[in-house]
């Protein structure tokens, strides 16, 4: 079919197997040769190129969802770890106010005194009596000047230094 459309070319080549082209000839059969050859090296180019920038996409596009994953599943399961923390804090009640940290009251002469941190606190009553007050204890007494008894209400863990007194021996 190709000699059929060029029937001038055909006869140049067999022209040339047979080896009667003149310099002529032959200068016209190797421009066309380095032609048709820089057609094609340009086409191999180009579909190499092709063929390196669609391996190169598909590597990028690997890499890229390879990478995406850890940091997806980072990041939901720091929000979920925030999400029940919150949810534990809010249905929990740990969220409603906290009394004033040591804080000593006076109503009727009855002191309170609570200890809502997290480490022993040391409380000297009038009478130099000396509660050392855990986490969460609370410590209640009434300071009468004319009472010959000491009471105190205490919830919590504690430890207590009594002193003996001839003036409150109870």
């Amino acid at each position: 079919m190709a000699s059929q459309q060029y029937p001038k070319a055909k006869a140049l080549l067999d022209k040339f197997h047979a080896g009667k082209c003149t310099p002529e000839e032959l200068a016209l059969l190797n421009s066309w040769y380095d032609g048709i050859r820089s057609e094609v090296e340009v086409e191999n180019m180009l579909a190499q190129r092709e063929r390196f920038l669609a391996a190169f996409r598909q590597q990028v596009a690997h890499q890229h969802k390879s990478n995406i994953r850890p940091f997806i599943w980072k990041w939901s399961a720091a929000a979920a770890v925030l999400l029940l923390a919150g949810s534990v804090y809010f249905l929990g009640g740990y969220h409603k106010a906290a009394p004033p940290a040591n804080t000593a009251a006076a109503v009727e002469n009855i002191f309170r005194v609570r200890n809502t941190s997290n480490v022993i606190k040391k409380v000297v009553l009038p009478d130099s009596s000396v509660i050392w007050m855990n986490a969460n204890a609370t410590l209640s007494f009434r300071e009468d000047a004319g009472n010959k008894t000491r009471q105190v209400s205490f919830q919590g863990e504690g430890y207590f230094e009594v002193n003996r007194s001839a003036q409150s021996p109870l």
